[in-house]
């Protein structure tokens, strides 16, 4: 699939369905975030990397830091600026792909990534890493959350296959599984991993 149709087919499932019918989208934010806020590991400025309608990137401004979002998605972009503009925040969003970001080096302090990389095509994963190693800083965090291998309708990803993507740039702090019940009653299985940009 190219990244026109990529785009089409976010831009449609966004355009086409009710936001809260969405089996991945959430009003709040996900435990561990809120835990890193908490524990003070997240510093901005922070980049929501595939930010979708925005929850996350709300949440963090409304912490107080400096948040930019991305989303391939113009529409999911559209609801994210409602949602910051109704939260009195101010965030960057923009639609563009995650293949390529169009931030500069050493921009970002920290990435959150709710279930972004497991989307990326096999042959573009390095890529990714690459481009998320570069626009955030040495020192900086990324936090990854992905299908599991354990997921028995999406082909997950193993610890391996984790550690083999992402090792050449970062140091994996933690890791550790995750269980969601989406709305519909379905379980899901992900990993979710803190890692230290080198």
């Amino acid at each position: 699939m190219t990244a026109l149709e990529t785009r089409n087919v976010w831009n449609e499932v966004y355009e086409g369905n009710p936001l809260d019918e969405l089996p991945w989208h959430q009003e709040e934010p996900p435990e561990y975030l809120i835990e890193l806020v908490e524990k003070k590991v997240v510093e901005g400025p922070v980049l929501d990397i595939c930010c979708g309608a925005g929850t996350n990137a709300v949440f963090l401004a409304q912490k107080g830091f400096e948040v930019h979002g991305i989303d391939i998605a113009a529409k999911a972009v559209e609801m994210a600026n409602q949602k910051a503009r109704k939260g009195k925040v101010s965030c960057s969003f923009i639609a563009g792909d995650a293949i390529h970001l169009p931030y500069l080096d050493g921009r970002f302090s920290f990435i959150f990534d709710r279930g972004c990389f497991h989307h990326i095509p096999v042959g573009l994963r390095e890529r990714f890493v690459e481009g998320v190693a570069r626009v955030l800083k040495k020192g900086g965090r990324y936090q990854l959350n992905c299908f599991s291998d354990k997921d028995p309708y999406f082909n997950g990803l193993s610890k391996g296959d984790i550690k083999k993507y992402f090792s050449k740039h970062f140091d994996i702090e933690s890791m550790r599984k995750v269980e969601f019940q989406e709305k519909t009653g379905l379980h899901r299985y992900f990993y979710t991993g803190l890692m230290k940009r080198r």
